[in-house]
């Protein structure tokens, strides 16, 4: 297929010159479609492999294209062997290894959403001991509480579905984050509020 497809500006010159301009384009364009084939080979990627391990066997390498509903199984056969056998499964992904970090920023999340939670509990009951002395900046300091625990409640739900479902929702992490920046912008208010001394006193 390459050499005839190398010969044929000799083979067609007529054809050459009824051609519109970009016919040049064409031409090299049609040269690579019949070249490809010949220099290009399909590496099959099967979905079951069967292998057999001696002492001298080096680590094998399995690729595989995985979907959200890809089951992997790994089964070994019966074999007479006086002493344990091992076996180490690493995740690879096209770049880098694949680490599972997922289950610890759920728990950090669930954790923080619990001490936002009983702050807000302690800022309640202190604001209903002291409710006729409460100032204009305490309410600020409820909003900047209330807002974290929100932010962590969203982030947790988020990993928490990650987690189980395997799939991302994007406008609940839009949300979290959006969330999140809120809380930073009233909470950086709050302390030039208090830097001015501005509604800490009566």
């Amino acid at each position: 297929m390459a050499a005839a497809c190398g010969s044929s500006p000799c083979l067609a010159p007529g054809l050459l010159c009824r051609l519109p301009a970009g016919a040049q384009l064409l031409r090299v364009t049609l040269c690579l479609l019949c070249w490809a084939p010949a220099a290009v080979e399909a590496v099959p990627e099967l979905g079951l492999w069967t292998r057999t391990v001696n002492n001298k066997s080096g680590p094998l390498i399995f690729r595989k294209t995985m979907f959200n509903s890809t089951d992997i199984k790994f089964s070994v056969k019966s074999f007479s062997c006086s002493a344990p056998v091992k076996f180490t499964i690493e995740w690879h992904l096209k770049y880098h290894t694949c680490h599972n970090e997922y289950p610890e920023l759920e728990e950090f999340y669930m954790v923080m959403c619990i001490v936002y939670i009983l702050y807000g509990v302690l800022w309640l009951m202190w604001s209903a001991c002291y409710w006729k002395d409460i100032l204009r900046i305490q309410f600020w300091i409820a909003a900047v509480i209330f807002l974290g625990m929100l932010e962590k409640a969203v982030f947790y739900s988020e990993y928490q579905n990650i987690n189980s479902t395997g799939l991302s929702t994007q406008g609940l992490l839009i949300f979290a984050e959006l969330i999140s920046a809120v809380k930073r912008t009233l909470a950086r208010l709050l302390v030039i509020i208090v830097s001015l001394g501005y509604g800490i006193v009566k």
